[in-house]
C-alpha cells in the first residue's frame, strides 16, 4: 500500500500507425484550440459590434450638436477621419478558424489603437465620456486577445512539433528503404568482387604457366630465328644509313664550295637534296636516286678539278671513279627491303603462335577484369560509407520521432519498427 508507485508503462504503437495517429492528433489540437478560444472569440465579436455602435453614435452626436463652434471645427476636420479609420479596422472579417481569427483580430486591434492615439486624442477633450467608453471597449478587446494568446501559442508549438515529426518520419521511412537497398547492394557487390577476383586469379595462373613454358624453351627456335632476322635487318639498315650519311656529308661540302665561288643561288638543288638526306629516318628510295643521278656529275667534276677534297676512306671509296654510287645505293635499299621482309614474316609467324595468341588474349582479359574489379571495389567503398552514415542517422531519427510523439500525446511511447524492434 505504501510501496513505491509503478511508473506508467510506455504506450506502444507501430511505425505504420503513426501517420493516422498524427492526423488524429492534429484534429485534436484544432478541436482543443476551438474550445479554449470559443469564449474569447465570441466576446471579441460582441465587443466589436458594440464598438461600431459607439463610433456611429459619436458621428450622429456630431450631426445633432454641430451648433457648438468648437465641436463644429472638430466635426469638420478630425471626427470624419477618426470614424473612417475606426470603421476600416472594424470592418475586417474575423474568420472562424482560431489562428486566422487571432491574426485578423490582432490587425484590427492595432488599427483601433492607432486611431485612438491619433485622431482620438483630439476628440477626448470634446467627447470625454464617449471616448472613454470607446477606449474601455478597445482595452477589453485587448484583454480578450491576451487571454487567447497562451492557447494560440500552445497550438502553434504543438503543430510545429507535429510538422517536425512528419518530416522526420518521412526521412526515417526513406532512410530505412535506402539502408535496405544499400545493404542488398553491398552483399551483391561483395559477391561480384569475390567471383571477379577468382576469375582474375585463374587468368593470372594461366598467364604464369604460359610464360613459364616460354621461358623453358617451347618457343626457343622461333625466338632465335626472329632475333637473327632482326639483327640482319638492323645490319642492312645501318649499312644503308652509313652510306647515305657519307653522301650527305660530301654533298654538304660541295654546297659550301659552290656557294663561295658561284653564289647561293647556284646550290639550291644540292641544298634541297642534302635537306632530304638530313631528315629523320631513312628517306624513300625514289626521293634519293633521281637527284643523286642528276647531281653526281657536278660532284665528280669538282672532285677531278680539286675543288672538292675527299678526306676519309669512306668518302674516297664511295666517290671514286670506279664506284657506281647509284647502283650501290640502290642495292643497299634492296638488301634492306629483303631483310625487312624476312624479319617481318618471322615476327608475324611468331606473334601468330597459338601460345602467344592465347597469352595476349589472356592478358587483355585480365587487365579488363582488374579494371572492373577496381570499379566494383570503389563502388563498394562508397556504398559502405553511405550505409554507415545511415546506420548513424536512423537511430537519431527514431529517437526524435519517439520523443516528439511522446510530447504530442503527453506520455511516453514505444514505437515498433517494421523489423519488430522497438524505439
Amino acid at each position: 500500500m505504501f510501496g513505491t508507485p509503478k511508473e506508467p508503462e510506455d504506450v506502444k504503437c507501430a511505425l505504420g500507425e503513426l501517420p493516422s495517429l498524427l492526423d488524429s492528433r492534429e484534429k485534436e489540437i484544432s478541436r482543443i484550440l476551438i474550445e479554449k478560444t470559443q469564449k474569447q472569440r465570441t466576446t471579441i465579436r460582441d465587443l466589436r459590434s458594440s464598438l461600431k455602435e459607439l463610433v456611429k453614435d459619436l458621428a450622429s452626436k456630431e450631426r445633432e450638436e454641430a451648433y457648438h463652434p468648437k465641436l463644429e471645427t472638430i466635426a469638420k476636420n478630425t471626427l470624419p477621419l477618426f470614424e473612417r479609420a475606426m470603421f476600416s479596422s472594424l470592418s475586417k472579417d474575423l474568420p472562424e478558424d482560431p489562428d486566422l481569427f487571432y491574426l485578423a483580430a490582432t490587425e484590427s486591434l492595432k488599427g483601433c489603437v492607432k486611431s485612438l492615439s491619433g485622431q482620438g486624442r483630439y476628440l477626448r477633450g470634446v467627447f470625454p465620456e464617449e471616448m472613454k467608453e470607446i477606449r474601455e471597449i478597445v482595452d477589453q478587446i485587448g484583454r480578450e486577445m491576451n487571454a487567447m494568446t497562451p492557447a494560440i501559442a500552445e497550438a502553434r508549438t504543438q503543430r510545429e512539433v507535429l510538422s517536425a515529426v512528419r518530416i522526420d518520419l518521412t526521412r526515417l521511412n526513406s532512410a530505412e528503404k535506402e539502408k535496405k537497398r544499400t545493404t542488398d547492394e553491398i552483399n551483391l557487390l561483395r559477391g561480384d568482387i569475390v567471383r571477379e577476383t577468382g576469375d582474375i586469379d585463374r587468368l593470372c595462373d594461366r598467364i604464369k604457366a604460359i610464360n613459364e613454358a616460354i621461358d623453358q624453351g617451347s618457343l626457343r627456335n622461333q625466338q632465335e630465328e626472329l632475333a637473327t632476322a632482326k639483327s640482319e635487318f638492323l645490319e642492312k639498315e645501318m649499312s644503308l644509313q652509313a652510306d647515305l650519311a657519307v653522301v650527305a656529308h660530301v654533298f654538304r661540302k660541295a654546297e659550301k664550295v659552290l656557294g663561295r665561288t658561284l653564289g647561293t643561288g647556284s646550290v639550291k638543288d644540292i641544298e634541297s637534296f642534302v635537306d632530304t638526306l638530313a631528315g629523320s629516318g631513312i628517306p624513300a628510295e625514289d626521293q634519293i636516286l633521281p637527284d643523286l643521278i642528276r647531281l653526281l656529275p657536278t660532284i665528280a667534276s669538282m672532285r677531278d678539278s680539286g675543288d672538292l677534297v675527299l678526306k676519309n676512306k669512306e668518302e674516297k671509296e664511295l666517290f671514286s671513279r670506279e664506284m657506281d654510287l647509284p647502283s650501290r645505293i640502290r642495292d643497299g635499299y634492296a638488301r634492306r627491303e629483303v631483310a625487312y621482309r624476312s624479319f617481318h614474316a618471322k615476327e608475324h609467324a611468331y606473334k601468330e603462335n597459338p601460345l602467344l595468341v592465347e597469352l595476349s588474349t589472356l592478358q587483355r582479359e585480365a587487365d579488363r577484369r582488374k579494371g572492373h574489379a577496381e570499379a566494383l571495389t570503389s563502388r563498394l567503398s562508397s556504398i559502405i560509407e553511405k550505409n554507415t552514415a545511415l546506420e548513424k542517422e536512423i537511430p537519431d531519427l527514431e529517437e526524435r520521432v519517439r520523443s516528439d510523439v511522446g510530447r504530442l500525446l503527453g506520455h511516453a511511447v514505444s514505437i515498433a519498427m517494421d523489423d519488430a524492434t522497438e524505439i
